[in-house]
């Protein structure tokens, strides 16, 4: 996984390569687009699993404005070490069932994505997702959108060690 791709510079005192800090994952459901109004607690009795954040349309969660749309949203709380973006997804997997038929339905009426927050440090990170997790989360059928948050970090070592 990450933590493989890791590349020590002993005596320029850096190190390329590692794992990323913290990851987060989402499922999110979207609704009213496609013609049909999302009702939170249908999704909530069909997944079998209480959203972390959900609302109607129209309404207000915490101060923000109005959805224009209906929401329903499962998420994993951000988590660190050489594997967290698949432990992360694990964890959100494990929550929801892998019957077809639950996710064919609900990509015909709704939007859905699975959303990483990926965070990280130090420059060159990176994370790894097993197979066999990637064959779950394709039978969700959702588009995976990732976010990248680093820290402006480029190691003015790296110019010398790579430029000399």
């Amino acid at each position: 996984m990450a933590s493989d791709n890791v590349i020590p510079f002993p005596s320029q005192g850096i190190t390329l390569g590692g794992a990323v800090d913290e990851v987060g994952v989402s499922l999110s459901l979207y609704g009213d687009e496609r013609g049909r109004a999302l009702d939170p607690d249908e999704i909530t009795a069909i997944l079998g699993v209480a959203p972390t954040m959900a609302c109607r349309r129209g309404e207000r969660w915490r101060r923000c404005r109005p959805h224009p749309t209906g929401i329903w949203s499962l998420a994993v709380e951000p988590r660190g070490g050489a594997d967290a973006a698949d432990v992360a997804l694990t964890t959100l997997l494990d929550q929801l069932p892998s019957d077809p038929a639950i996710w064919a339905g609900f990509r015909a009426q709704y939007r859905m994505r699975l959303f990483f927050f990926v965070a990280f440090k130090d420059f060159n990170r990176g994370f790894g997702l097993s197979a066999l997790n990637i064959a779950r989360a394709a039978l969700i059928g959702a588009p995976m959108d990732f976010d990248l948050y680093a820290e402006d970090q480029y190691p003015p070592e790296l110019d010398r060690i790579l430029n000399p």
